[in-house]
């Protein structure tokens, strides 16, 4: 919503306590958009190390064995 559609995350945190989604923890969103920011920020630092940890290795396991690409 936030990259898609370009609406704040004041906004995106009013639509989700509007459609009844709740945090992880069961909590409303923050009205600042603060929460709906963390949540974005914490994903794109986990989708980058996790993509960075990807080209590090030069083996995979494939059927319980170890093959080199």
């Amino acid at each position: 919503m936030h990259f898609k559609e370009g609406m704040s995350f004041r906004k995106i945190s009013a639509f989700l306590n509007k459609s009844g989604i709740k945090t992880i923890r069961g909590c409303k969103w923050t009205e600042s958009g603060s929460s709906a920011h963390s949540v974005l920020k914490k994903k794109r630092l986990r989708d980058k190390r996790l993509s960075d940890r990807k080209e590090k290795f030069d083996y995979e396991i494939v059927n319980m064995d170890i093959k080199k690409r």
